[in-house]
């Protein structure tokens, strides 16, 4: 009996404690991406891809753990946009099938404009140093892809003058569409001498490069994280991160040249490793 009122005593006084050493809250802002990899060159040699900043959001909850005033451990589960605007302009290619078998392959010009969107959810484990209102962090990330997907327009100028100049809508979903040369909605018949080329109404992630059933995007990235927090009042903060991704967040698979195709008028892959930048403006709350 007293073994036992000295186990629930022990209890009731430590566990007080320990929890006052917990401590949770929330945490959203702004995020700014953009994906760092090679740029690839038109058949002239001229620069023909761009890749640029995307904006989205961040939010979800923190758990933090204090060692001692100026220590601590802390991890969150977060929702994050991430993702980046992509343009090709120059030389390159377009595969379209004939009505009833075939494909006619043309060479010209391509202005593409895509702004692609990445959601993750985003399991960071931090260490954190405290100085006064000033808090310095760092660790990693373990990121998981739930969705994907792209808006944008191609436009296609023909160097032969074979097909007329074409615009055509960019609609990816890159863990849904087909693995096939099908267009989206009704395709546009073009007379072409004695045949009929089908142009997609609206083309789909995977219509360029039918030939493999991956996906273009890996669902797992790792990255590394550093920030500064600077606490307003008590529980009131503002912080600025930034991630920078280990792993390459593409299939190789899936990464081929836009500016030629190889003798065979097949897609050339690539061997691009491709990561993600990340930087995070946010402001949370401590409880």
């Amino acid at each position: 009996m007293r073994l036992l009122f000295l186990l629930v005593w022990s209890l009731l006084t430590v566990l007080p404690a320990v929890a006052q050493q917990f401590h949770g809250g929330i945490r959203a802002g702004l995020t700014f991406n953009n994906k760092l990899g090679p740029r690839e060159t038109d058949p002239s040699g001229a620069e023909a891809e761009n890749i640029r900043y995307n904006t989205g959001f961040h939010v979800g909850p923190t758990f933090s753990y204090d060692f001692n005033r100026y220590f601590s451990l802390r991890t969150e589960l977060l929702f994050a946009q991430k993702g980046y605007r992509y343009d090709y302009d120059g030389g390159s290619y377009l595969v379209l099938p004939f009505e009833g078998g075939g494909t006619l392959v043309t060479s010209g010009n391509r202005d593409m404009a895509l702004e692609v969107d990445l959601n993750y959810l985003q399991f960071p484990l931090l260490a954190v140093g405290r100085f006064g209102r000033l808090e310095v962090l760092g660790g990693v990330s373990f990121n998981f892809l739930l969705g994907a997907r792209a808006e944008g327009r191609l436009f296609y100028n023909d160097a032969n003058q074979l097909l007329p100049e074409l615009e055509i809508p960019q609609e990816h979903r890159y863990f849904s569409d087909a693995h096939e040369r099908v267009g989206k909605g009704e395709d546009i018949p073009v007379l072409l001498g004695g045949s009929t080329v089908l142009v997609p109404e609206r083309m789909g992630a995977y219509y360029e490069n039918p030939g493999t059933e991956e996906d273009l995007y890996r669902r797992f990235e790792a990255s590394l994280v550093g920030g500064l927090g600077f606490y307003l009042g008590t529980g009131l903060f503002l912080s600025g991160r930034v991630q920078y991704g280990l792993n390459d967040i593409t299939n190789n698979e899936q990464d081929f040249k836009r500016s030629t195709l190889d003798e065979e008028q097949q897609v050339i892959l690539t061997d691009d490793f491709d990561r993600n930048l990340t930087f995070e403006l946010s402001v949370g709350f401590r409880i």
